[in-house]
Protein backbone atom coordinates (compact mmCIF):
# COMPACT_ATOMS: atom_id res chain seq x y z
CA UNK A 1 0.00 0.00 0.00
CA UNK A 2 1.55 3.34 -0.98
CA UNK A 3 2.45 5.70 1.85
CA UNK A 4 0.20 8.79 1.98
CA UNK A 5 0.36 12.09 3.82
CA UNK A 6 -2.57 14.35 4.49
CA UNK A 7 -2.64 17.99 3.43
CA UNK A 8 -2.58 19.05 7.08
CA UNK A 9 0.56 17.01 7.74
CA UNK A 10 2.23 18.51 4.67
CA UNK A 11 1.40 22.04 5.83
CA UNK A 12 2.88 21.30 9.24
CA UNK A 13 6.04 19.87 7.69
CA UNK A 14 6.47 22.93 5.46
CA UNK A 15 6.00 25.21 8.46
CA UNK A 16 8.66 23.33 10.40
CA UNK A 17 11.03 23.54 7.44
CA UNK A 18 10.53 27.30 7.17
CA UNK A 19 10.92 27.87 10.90
CA UNK A 20 14.08 29.90 11.73
CA UNK A 21 16.50 27.52 13.38
CA UNK A 22 17.43 30.10 16.00
CA UNK A 23 13.88 29.71 17.40
CA UNK A 24 14.36 25.95 17.87
CA UNK A 25 15.61 24.33 21.07
CA UNK A 26 19.40 24.12 21.10
CA UNK A 27 19.55 20.35 20.63
CA UNK A 28 17.26 20.46 17.63
CA UNK A 29 19.19 23.36 16.08
CA UNK A 30 22.41 21.38 16.38
CA UNK A 31 20.80 18.32 14.85
CA UNK A 32 20.60 16.28 18.04
CA UNK A 33 17.84 13.88 19.08
CA UNK A 34 17.53 14.35 22.80
CA UNK A 35 15.83 11.00 23.32
CA UNK A 36 18.65 9.15 21.58
CA UNK A 37 21.62 11.28 22.62
CA UNK A 38 20.78 12.25 26.20
CA UNK A 39 18.53 9.58 27.64
CA UNK A 40 20.06 10.01 31.09
CA UNK A 41 17.43 11.84 33.08
CA UNK A 42 19.01 15.29 32.71
CA UNK A 43 16.90 18.39 32.28
CA UNK A 44 16.81 20.72 29.25
CA UNK A 45 19.31 23.17 30.76
CA UNK A 46 21.90 20.47 31.37
CA UNK A 47 21.33 19.13 27.89
CA UNK A 48 21.78 22.58 26.38
CA UNK A 49 25.12 23.00 28.17
CA UNK A 50 26.26 19.56 27.11
CA UNK A 51 25.37 20.35 23.52
CA UNK A 52 27.25 23.64 23.72
CA UNK A 53 30.31 21.92 25.15
CA UNK A 54 30.34 19.29 22.41
CA UNK A 55 29.52 21.57 19.47
CA UNK A 56 32.18 22.22 16.85
CA UNK A 57 33.60 25.69 16.17
CA UNK A 58 31.46 25.94 13.03
CA UNK A 59 28.30 25.14 15.00
CA UNK A 60 29.25 27.70 17.64
CA UNK A 61 29.76 30.41 15.01
CA UNK A 62 26.39 29.57 13.44
CA UNK A 63 24.73 29.74 16.82
CA UNK A 64 26.28 33.12 17.68
CA UNK A 65 26.08 35.03 14.42
CA UNK A 66 22.56 36.43 15.00
CA UNK A 67 22.93 37.10 18.73
CA UNK A 68 22.65 40.94 18.39
CA UNK A 69 19.43 40.82 16.35
CA UNK A 70 16.32 42.20 18.14
CA UNK A 71 14.28 39.11 17.25
CA UNK A 72 16.85 36.78 18.79
CA UNK A 73 17.15 38.88 21.95
CA UNK A 74 13.40 39.02 22.51
CA UNK A 75 13.07 35.24 22.35
CA UNK A 76 16.00 34.49 24.69
CA UNK A 77 15.74 33.58 28.35
CA UNK A 78 18.54 34.17 30.83
CA UNK A 79 19.43 30.48 30.51
CA UNK A 80 19.75 30.90 26.75
CA UNK A 81 21.99 33.96 27.23
CA UNK A 82 24.22 32.07 29.67
CA UNK A 83 24.51 29.11 27.30
CA UNK A 84 25.46 31.45 24.46
CA UNK A 85 28.03 33.14 26.71
CA UNK A 86 29.52 29.72 27.29
CA UNK A 87 29.61 29.27 23.52
CA UNK A 88 31.56 32.54 23.18
CA UNK A 89 34.00 31.34 25.84
CA UNK A 90 34.53 28.03 24.02
CA UNK A 91 34.94 29.78 20.68
CA UNK A 92 37.52 32.18 22.10
CA UNK A 93 39.51 29.18 23.38
CA UNK A 94 39.41 27.58 19.94
CA UNK A 95 40.49 30.84 18.28
CA UNK A 96 43.32 31.28 20.81
CA UNK A 97 44.60 27.79 20.02
CA UNK A 98 44.64 28.60 16.32
CA UNK A 99 46.40 31.91 16.97
CA UNK A 100 49.10 30.15 19.00
CA UNK A 101 49.59 27.58 16.24
CA UNK A 102 49.95 30.27 13.57
CA UNK A 103 52.30 32.40 15.69
CA UNK A 104 54.56 29.38 16.09
CA UNK A 105 54.35 28.78 12.35
CA UNK A 106 55.47 32.36 11.62
CA UNK A 107 58.48 31.72 13.85
CA UNK A 108 59.29 28.54 11.92
CA UNK A 109 58.96 30.37 8.59
CA UNK A 110 61.28 33.19 9.70
CA UNK A 111 63.73 30.62 11.05
CA UNK A 112 63.73 28.84 7.68
CA UNK A 113 64.78 32.13 6.05
CA UNK A 114 67.76 32.26 8.38
CA UNK A 115 66.92 35.84 9.33
CA UNK A 116 68.10 37.10 5.96
CA UNK A 117 66.55 39.73 3.79
CA UNK A 118 63.27 38.90 2.14
CA UNK A 119 63.62 36.43 -0.72
CA UNK A 120 67.16 35.29 0.08
CA UNK A 121 67.79 31.79 1.47
CA UNK A 122 69.22 31.51 4.95
CA UNK A 123 72.42 29.75 5.88
CA UNK A 124 71.34 28.66 9.36
CA UNK A 125 74.16 30.58 11.06
CA UNK A 126 72.11 33.49 12.40
CA UNK A 127 71.86 34.26 16.11
CA UNK A 128 68.66 32.56 17.42
CA UNK A 129 67.75 35.72 19.34
CA UNK A 130 67.76 37.66 16.05
CA UNK A 131 65.29 35.12 14.63
CA UNK A 132 62.98 35.72 17.60
CA UNK A 133 63.32 39.48 17.17
CA UNK A 134 62.57 39.38 13.44
CA UNK A 135 59.57 37.09 13.94
CA UNK A 136 58.23 39.36 16.68
CA UNK A 137 58.70 42.42 14.47
CA UNK A 138 56.70 40.64 11.75
CA UNK A 139 53.84 39.99 14.17
CA UNK A 140 53.73 43.32 16.04
CA UNK A 141 52.30 45.63 13.35
CA UNK A 142 50.00 42.93 12.00
CA UNK A 143 48.33 42.41 15.39
CA UNK A 144 48.77 46.08 16.38
CA UNK A 145 50.77 45.33 19.53
CA UNK A 146 54.13 46.68 20.78
CA UNK A 147 57.26 44.74 19.87
CA UNK A 148 57.83 43.41 23.40
CA UNK A 149 54.24 42.19 23.59
CA UNK A 150 54.67 40.44 20.24
CA UNK A 151 57.88 38.80 21.47
CA UNK A 152 56.11 37.56 24.59
CA UNK A 153 53.17 36.25 22.52
CA UNK A 154 55.59 34.48 20.21
CA UNK A 155 57.50 32.84 23.05
CA UNK A 156 54.28 31.72 24.73
CA UNK A 157 52.91 30.31 21.47
CA UNK A 158 56.06 28.31 20.71
CA UNK A 159 56.12 26.96 24.26
CA UNK A 160 52.40 26.12 24.20
CA UNK A 161 52.45 24.27 20.87
CA UNK A 162 55.81 22.53 21.21
CA UNK A 163 56.30 21.91 24.93
CA UNK A 164 52.76 21.88 26.38
CA UNK A 165 50.74 19.89 23.83
CA UNK A 166 48.21 18.77 26.44
CA UNK A 167 47.45 22.38 27.36
CA UNK A 168 47.15 23.34 23.69
CA UNK A 169 44.69 20.48 23.10
CA UNK A 170 42.64 21.47 26.15
CA UNK A 171 42.55 25.04 24.85
CA UNK A 172 41.42 23.90 21.41
CA UNK A 173 38.62 21.82 22.93
CA UNK A 174 37.51 24.59 25.26
CA UNK A 175 38.38 22.73 28.46
CA UNK A 176 40.55 25.66 29.53
CA UNK A 177 40.18 29.33 28.66
CA UNK A 178 42.89 31.51 27.09
CA UNK A 179 43.50 33.08 30.52
CA UNK A 180 43.94 29.67 32.14
CA UNK A 181 46.26 28.51 29.35
CA UNK A 182 48.32 31.67 29.85
CA UNK A 183 48.70 30.84 33.55
CA UNK A 184 49.90 27.33 32.72
CA UNK A 185 52.45 28.70 30.25
CA UNK A 186 53.73 31.33 32.68
CA UNK A 187 53.89 29.11 35.75
CA UNK A 188 55.67 26.29 33.90
CA UNK A 189 58.22 28.68 32.43
CA UNK A 190 61.14 27.76 34.68
CA UNK A 191 60.54 23.99 34.56
CA UNK A 192 62.85 21.86 32.41
CA UNK A 193 61.23 20.22 29.39
CA UNK A 194 61.37 16.72 30.87
CA UNK A 195 59.20 17.81 33.83
CA UNK A 196 56.42 19.40 31.73
CA UNK A 197 54.37 16.21 31.07
CA UNK A 198 54.05 15.59 34.81
CA UNK A 199 53.19 19.25 35.38
CA UNK A 200 50.35 19.07 32.83
CA UNK A 201 49.12 15.80 34.29
CA UNK A 202 48.94 17.32 37.76
CA UNK A 203 47.11 20.54 36.90
CA UNK A 204 45.10 20.09 33.69
CA UNK A 205 42.35 17.93 35.19
CA UNK A 206 41.15 20.71 37.50
CA UNK A 207 42.49 23.79 35.69
CA UNK A 208 39.26 24.49 33.77
CA UNK A 209 37.28 25.01 36.98
CA UNK A 210 39.68 27.39 38.74
CA UNK A 211 39.97 31.16 38.67
CA UNK A 212 43.28 32.67 37.60
CA UNK A 213 44.60 33.34 41.16
CA UNK A 214 43.63 29.87 42.42
CA UNK A 215 45.09 28.17 39.35
CA UNK A 216 48.32 30.17 39.71
CA UNK A 217 48.68 29.11 43.35
CA UNK A 218 48.12 25.46 42.46
CA UNK A 219 50.63 25.67 39.61
CA UNK A 220 53.25 27.21 41.88
CA UNK A 221 52.91 24.38 44.37
CA UNK A 222 53.19 21.73 41.64
CA UNK A 223 56.15 23.53 40.08
CA UNK A 224 58.02 23.57 43.39
CA UNK A 225 57.45 19.84 43.78
CA UNK A 226 58.69 19.03 40.27
CA UNK A 227 61.53 21.50 39.79
CA UNK A 228 65.00 19.88 39.98
CA UNK A 229 66.66 23.18 41.02
CA UNK A 230 66.25 24.74 44.43
CA UNK A 231 64.32 27.97 44.73
CA UNK A 232 67.56 29.65 45.89
CA UNK A 233 69.28 28.94 42.57
CA UNK A 234 66.25 30.04 40.59
CA UNK A 235 65.88 33.23 42.56
CA UNK A 236 69.43 34.31 41.68
CA UNK A 237 68.51 33.95 38.02
CA UNK A 238 65.09 35.59 38.36
CA UNK A 239 66.51 38.65 40.14
CA UNK A 240 68.32 39.53 36.91
CA UNK A 241 64.93 40.29 35.34
CA UNK A 242 63.89 42.93 37.91
CA UNK A 243 62.39 46.05 36.32
CA UNK A 244 60.00 48.97 36.71
CA UNK A 245 57.27 49.82 34.18
CA UNK A 246 54.56 52.42 33.68
CA UNK A 247 51.19 51.89 32.00
CA UNK A 248 49.17 54.98 30.94
CA UNK A 249 45.49 55.09 31.88
CA UNK A 250 42.67 57.52 31.22
CA UNK A 251 41.94 60.92 32.78
CA UNK A 252 45.55 61.88 33.45
CA UNK A 253 46.38 58.74 35.47
CA UNK A 254 48.79 55.82 35.07
CA UNK A 255 49.84 52.55 36.74
CA UNK A 256 53.41 52.22 38.05
CA UNK A 257 54.64 48.68 38.63
CA UNK A 258 57.86 47.02 39.78
CA UNK A 259 59.09 43.43 39.37
CA UNK A 260 61.15 42.86 42.50
CA UNK A 261 62.19 40.10 44.88
CA UNK A 262 59.10 39.16 46.88
CA UNK A 263 60.46 40.28 50.24
CA UNK A 264 61.38 43.71 48.84
CA UNK A 265 57.97 44.17 47.20
CA UNK A 266 56.11 43.21 50.37
CA UNK A 267 58.48 45.26 52.51
CA UNK A 268 57.84 48.37 50.39
CA UNK A 269 54.10 47.85 50.52
CA UNK A 270 54.09 47.24 54.27
CA UNK A 271 56.14 50.39 54.88
CA UNK A 272 53.82 52.46 52.69
CA UNK A 273 50.80 50.89 54.37
CA UNK A 274 52.11 51.62 57.87
CA UNK A 275 52.83 55.25 57.01
CA UNK A 276 49.40 55.64 55.43
CA UNK A 277 47.63 54.18 58.44
CA UNK A 278 49.50 56.54 60.77
CA UNK A 279 47.93 59.49 58.92
CA UNK A 280 44.38 58.26 59.44
CA UNK A 281 42.20 60.20 61.83
CA UNK A 282 38.80 61.81 62.27
CA UNK A 283 39.87 64.92 60.35
CA UNK A 284 41.58 63.05 57.50
CA UNK A 285 39.21 62.89 54.50
CA UNK A 286 41.36 60.59 52.36
CA UNK A 287 40.70 56.85 52.18
CA UNK A 288 43.38 54.33 53.08
CA UNK A 289 43.99 53.58 49.38
CA UNK A 290 44.43 57.29 48.65
CA UNK A 291 46.79 57.69 51.60
CA UNK A 292 48.92 54.76 50.41
CA UNK A 293 49.17 56.32 46.95
CA UNK A 294 50.09 59.74 48.38
CA UNK A 295 52.75 58.31 50.72
CA UNK A 296 54.25 56.28 47.88
CA UNK A 297 54.39 59.31 45.58
CA UNK A 298 55.72 61.57 48.35
CA UNK A 299 58.72 59.32 48.94
CA UNK A 300 59.71 59.33 45.27
CA UNK A 301 58.72 62.81 44.11
CA UNK A 302 58.97 65.21 47.06
CA UNK A 303 61.74 67.73 46.34
CA UNK A 304 60.28 71.04 47.47
CA UNK A 305 57.91 72.53 50.01
CA UNK A 306 54.28 71.75 49.28
CA UNK A 307 50.86 71.53 50.81
CA UNK A 308 50.26 68.02 52.25
CA UNK A 309 46.52 68.61 52.01
CA UNK A 310 46.82 68.49 48.22
CA UNK A 311 48.65 65.17 48.06
CA UNK A 312 51.62 65.04 45.71
CA UNK A 313 50.41 66.70 42.52
CA UNK A 314 52.20 70.00 43.15
CA UNK A 315 55.35 69.01 45.05
CA UNK A 316 57.82 68.81 42.15
CA UNK A 317 59.33 65.79 40.44
CA UNK A 318 63.02 65.05 40.83
CA UNK A 319 63.27 62.68 37.86
CA UNK A 320 63.43 63.69 34.20
CA UNK A 321 60.10 64.11 32.48
CA UNK A 322 59.23 66.01 29.33
CA UNK A 323 56.17 68.21 29.23
CA UNK A 324 55.08 70.29 26.26
CA UNK A 325 53.21 73.36 27.51
CA UNK A 326 51.79 76.11 25.26
CA UNK A 327 53.27 79.38 26.42
CA UNK A 328 49.80 80.95 26.59
CA UNK A 329 48.82 78.27 29.09
CA UNK A 330 51.88 79.15 31.17
CA UNK A 331 50.72 82.76 31.11
CA UNK A 332 47.18 81.75 32.09
CA UNK A 333 45.61 82.96 28.83
CA UNK A 334 42.80 81.10 27.12
CA UNK A 335 42.98 80.67 23.35
CA UNK A 336 40.01 83.01 22.91
CA UNK A 337 41.83 85.68 24.93
CA UNK A 338 44.68 86.06 22.44
CA UNK A 339 43.22 84.81 19.16
CA UNK A 340 40.74 87.70 19.10
CA UNK A 341 43.25 90.42 19.76
CA UNK A 342 43.65 93.13 17.10
CA UNK A 343 46.26 92.22 14.51
CA UNK A 344 48.67 94.93 15.61
CA UNK A 345 48.40 93.81 19.23
CA UNK A 346 49.29 90.12 18.70
CA UNK A 347 52.64 88.98 19.99
CA UNK A 348 54.85 87.84 17.12
CA UNK A 349 58.00 87.15 19.09
CA UNK A 350 59.53 83.74 19.66
CA UNK A 351 57.53 81.44 21.91
CA UNK A 352 58.48 78.36 23.84
CA UNK A 353 56.27 75.36 23.50
CA UNK A 354 56.87 73.33 26.59
CA UNK A 355 58.62 72.71 29.85
CA UNK A 356 60.69 69.93 31.28
CA UNK A 357 60.26 69.10 34.94
CA UNK A 358 62.78 67.67 37.32
CA UNK A 359 66.45 66.88 37.25
CA UNK A 360 66.65 66.50 33.47
CA UNK A 361 66.13 68.99 30.73
CA UNK A 362 62.77 69.78 29.22
CA UNK A 363 61.71 71.55 26.13
CA UNK A 364 59.79 74.78 26.09
CA UNK A 365 59.88 78.51 25.95
CA UNK A 366 61.00 81.52 27.91
CA UNK A 367 62.03 80.24 31.34
CA UNK A 368 61.77 83.65 33.00
CA UNK A 369 58.23 84.25 31.80
CA UNK A 370 57.23 80.64 32.39
CA UNK A 371 58.65 80.45 35.88
CA UNK A 372 57.00 83.71 36.91
CA UNK A 373 53.64 82.77 35.52
CA UNK A 374 53.47 79.11 36.37
CA UNK A 375 52.71 79.24 40.05
CA UNK A 376 49.55 77.47 41.02
CA UNK A 377 47.47 77.91 44.10
CA UNK A 378 45.53 80.69 45.72
CA UNK A 379 45.45 83.81 43.61
CA UNK A 380 46.57 82.04 40.44
CA UNK A 381 44.75 82.61 37.16
CA UNK A 382 41.78 80.48 36.11
CA UNK A 383 43.25 78.02 33.59
CA UNK A 384 40.12 75.95 33.04
CA UNK A 385 39.83 77.15 29.44
CA UNK A 386 43.54 77.01 28.58
CA UNK A 387 45.12 74.51 26.22
CA UNK A 388 46.22 71.20 27.76
CA UNK A 389 49.86 70.29 28.27
CA UNK A 390 51.36 67.13 26.77
CA UNK A 391 53.29 64.68 28.96
CA UNK A 392 55.78 62.68 26.90
CA UNK A 393 54.93 58.98 26.88
CA UNK A 394 51.42 59.61 28.19
CA UNK A 395 49.39 62.30 26.41
CA UNK A 396 47.29 65.32 27.43
CA UNK A 397 47.43 66.55 31.02
CA UNK A 398 45.37 69.32 32.57
CA UNK A 399 46.66 72.92 32.30
CA UNK A 400 47.08 73.36 36.05
CA UNK A 401 49.32 70.28 36.35
CA UNK A 402 51.33 71.36 33.31
CA UNK A 403 51.87 74.83 34.77
CA UNK A 404 52.91 73.37 38.13
CA UNK A 405 55.50 71.10 36.52
CA UNK A 406 56.78 74.02 34.46
CA UNK A 407 57.16 76.12 37.61
CA UNK A 408 59.87 73.72 38.83
CA UNK A 409 61.60 73.10 35.51
CA UNK A 410 65.35 73.84 35.75
CA UNK A 411 65.71 74.51 32.02
CA UNK A 412 63.79 75.12 28.82
CA UNK A 413 64.56 74.56 25.16
CA UNK A 414 63.32 77.23 22.78
CA UNK A 415 61.34 76.13 19.72
CA UNK A 416 60.55 78.90 17.23
CA UNK A 417 56.84 78.82 16.40
CA UNK A 418 54.13 81.21 15.34
CA UNK A 419 52.14 82.18 18.45
CA UNK A 420 48.74 81.50 16.80
CA UNK A 421 49.19 78.72 14.24
CA UNK A 422 52.09 76.86 15.83
CA UNK A 423 53.80 76.68 12.43
CA UNK A 424 57.57 76.22 12.51
CA UNK A 425 59.36 79.36 11.39
CA UNK A 426 63.00 78.28 11.32
CA UNK A 427 64.07 74.65 10.83
CA UNK A 428 65.81 74.23 7.49
CA UNK A 429 69.55 73.42 7.35
CA UNK A 430 71.40 72.31 4.28
CA UNK A 431 73.49 69.66 6.02
CA UNK A 432 73.25 65.97 6.96
CA UNK A 433 72.98 66.24 10.74
CA UNK A 434 69.92 68.21 11.83
CA UNK A 435 70.55 71.05 14.30
CA UNK A 436 69.45 70.61 17.88
CA UNK A 437 66.26 72.65 17.67
CA UNK A 438 65.16 70.69 14.56
CA UNK A 439 65.81 67.39 16.34
CA UNK A 440 63.70 68.63 19.25
CA UNK A 441 60.88 69.61 16.94
CA UNK A 442 60.95 66.21 15.19
CA UNK A 443 60.65 64.51 18.57
CA UNK A 444 57.84 66.80 19.69
CA UNK A 445 55.78 66.11 16.56
CA UNK A 446 56.58 62.36 16.61
CA UNK A 447 56.44 61.25 20.26
CA UNK A 448 57.40 57.62 19.51
CA UNK A 449 59.49 55.61 17.06
CA UNK A 450 57.89 55.78 13.59
CA UNK A 451 58.18 52.05 12.97
CA UNK A 452 54.70 50.47 12.96
CA UNK A 453 53.82 49.06 16.37
CA UNK A 454 56.83 50.52 18.21
CA UNK A 455 56.07 52.63 21.27
CA UNK A 456 59.62 53.63 22.24
CA UNK A 457 59.87 57.29 23.22
CA UNK A 458 61.32 59.50 20.50
CA UNK A 459 63.67 61.01 23.10
CA UNK A 460 65.58 57.72 23.19
CA UNK A 461 65.51 57.30 19.37
CA UNK A 462 67.87 58.26 16.58
CA UNK A 463 66.79 60.81 13.96
CA UNK A 464 66.38 59.08 10.59
CA UNK A 465 66.20 60.52 7.08
CA UNK A 466 63.03 58.97 5.58
CA UNK A 467 64.48 59.40 2.11
CA UNK A 468 68.19 58.66 2.71
CA UNK A 469 70.63 61.53 2.44
CA UNK A 470 72.67 59.50 -0.04
CA UNK A 471 69.59 59.18 -2.28
CA UNK A 472 68.90 62.90 -2.42
CA UNK A 473 66.93 63.26 0.80
CA UNK A 474 66.93 66.63 2.56
CA UNK A 475 67.54 67.43 6.18
CA UNK A 476 64.10 68.92 6.57
CA UNK A 477 61.23 68.46 8.98
CA UNK A 478 59.15 66.54 6.42
CA UNK A 479 61.99 64.09 5.74
CA UNK A 480 63.01 63.34 9.33
CA UNK A 481 61.56 60.96 11.86
CA UNK A 482 62.64 59.20 15.07
CA UNK A 483 63.52 55.50 14.91
CA UNK A 484 64.85 53.35 17.72
CA UNK A 485 68.19 51.62 17.15
CA UNK A 486 66.61 48.28 16.27
CA UNK A 487 64.23 49.62 13.63
CA UNK A 488 66.80 52.06 12.29
CA UNK A 489 69.13 49.09 11.77
CA UNK A 490 66.39 47.02 10.11
CA UNK A 491 65.69 49.83 7.65
CA UNK A 492 69.37 50.54 6.93
CA UNK A 493 70.15 46.85 6.36
CA UNK A 494 67.17 46.45 4.02
CA UNK A 495 65.43 43.91 6.25
CA UNK A 496 62.43 46.25 6.45
CA UNK A 497 62.90 48.63 3.49
CA UNK A 498 61.14 51.98 3.91
CA UNK A 499 59.99 54.75 1.62
CA UNK A 500 57.28 57.35 1.06
CA UNK A 501 54.27 57.47 -1.28
CA UNK A 502 53.41 60.28 -3.69
CA UNK A 503 51.91 62.28 -0.82
CA UNK A 504 55.01 61.94 1.33
CA UNK A 505 53.43 59.45 3.76
CA UNK A 506 56.07 57.02 5.14
CA UNK A 507 55.62 53.28 4.67
CA UNK A 508 57.72 50.19 5.33
CA UNK A 509 57.67 46.59 4.05
CA UNK A 510 58.24 43.65 6.38
CA UNK A 511 60.35 40.56 5.87
CA UNK A 512 57.14 38.68 5.07
CA UNK A 513 56.10 41.16 2.38
CA UNK A 514 53.47 43.12 4.35
CA UNK A 515 53.48 46.88 3.78
CA UNK A 516 52.49 49.24 6.61
CA UNK A 517 51.80 52.96 6.45
CA UNK A 518 52.86 55.24 9.29
CA UNK A 519 49.90 57.48 10.03
CA UNK A 520 50.68 61.05 11.12
CA UNK A 521 50.52 61.87 14.82
CA UNK A 522 48.01 64.44 16.09
CA UNK A 523 49.57 67.91 16.27
CA UNK A 524 50.99 69.20 19.59
CA UNK A 525 48.56 71.10 21.82
CA UNK A 526 49.39 74.58 20.49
Amino acid sequence: MPWSVSDAELEQAYAEADRPWLEMPLGQALGLDWDDEFDDGRGPDERDRAAMDSASAYELVARLQDVPSPESRQSRTITDALNLLRAVDRLSSWAASRQAFLLAEVFDQIRSLGGTRRGEPGNGAVDPQLIVTLAAQEIAPLLRVPGRTAQRMLGDAVRLTEELPGTWKALEEGRVSPVQAQVLVEESGSLPVEALPRFEEAVLETAGGLTRPKLARRCRRVREELHPETITVRRVRAVQERCVSVQPEQDGMAWLGAYLPAEQAHGIFNRVDAAARSLQGPTEPRTLSQLRADVFADVLTHTCQGDPKKGTGFRGIGASVFVTVPVMTLLGHKRSDWQNLPTDAKDTTDHGTGAGAGGGKGFGGNSADAGAAASSGAGGPDVSGCENGLLDGYGPIDPDTARSLAAHAPSFTRILVHPETGAVLSVGRDRYRPPKHLQDWVRITHPTCMHPGCNRSSWTCEIDHLTPWAHGGHTALGNLGPKCKLHHMMKTEGIWPAGTDQHGTPHTTSLGGKTYTTLPEPPPPF
